[in-house]
Formats: C-alpha cells, structure tokens, sequence
C-alpha cells in the first residue's frame, strides 16, 4: 500500500508552498524566511559561542605573553585594561548566547 504524496495545500510546508510559487525577485514567505533563520542559528550558534571563548583565551593569552615578556611599565595598564574590559566583555557576549530570546539580537 503506497501513500500519497499530494497534500492539500493548507498542509503544504512553507518550503514546499515556496517551491511551488517559485522565486520571483528572490523574494520568500515571512514564515519561511523565519524557519530559515532560526534553523541557520541553531546550525551555527554553537560555533559561535566556540570561537567567542576562543577569542577571550587568545587575548588573555597574548596579553599574558606581553606582562610577562614585554614587561614596560609604560605599557602595564593597556594590558591590564585589555584583560579587565575586553576579555570580560566577550565573556558576557558569550553569555548572551544562551539567553534564552536573545537571537533577535544577531
């Protein structure tokens, strides 16, 4: 027994309603355009949040190099300023990440 694959069209998917109008100007149904973001937010969000924490140990590290390597006094409070602004910064950009809402801030 095989089932058919005609649906009405008020059980259409917005990807298939699409599909079927076409692509006049590039253009796409708001629902479908919703599905799309939200599906490539869920694809991308964790390597978002990985190359954030990236970011803040790289400039912790560098800047940790630079105290300890580079030790001027001229220079200390850039560095120090560097891990008490900055690093934290993106620690809290990376906690925005997890808000639960917060996606219509990217």
């Amino acid at each position: 027994m095989s089932h058919s694959p005609v649906t009405s069209l008020e059980e259409e998917s917005a990807a298939a309603r699409q599909q079927r109008q076409g692509y006049p100007w590039l253009r796409f149904e708001p629902q479908l355009e919703q599905e799309y973001r939200s599906e490539t937010l869920r694809q991308l969000l964790p390597q978002v949040r990985l190359n954030l924490l990236l970011g803040v140990l790289l400039i912790a590290a560098f800047t940790l190099m630079n105290v300890f390597l580079l030790a001027s006094s001229e220079n200390g409070p850039y560095y120090w300023m560097t891990l008490a602004v900055i690093a934290p910064l993106l620690l809290a950009v990376v906690a925005v990440t997890y808000l639960p809402g917060a996606e219509r801030l990217y």
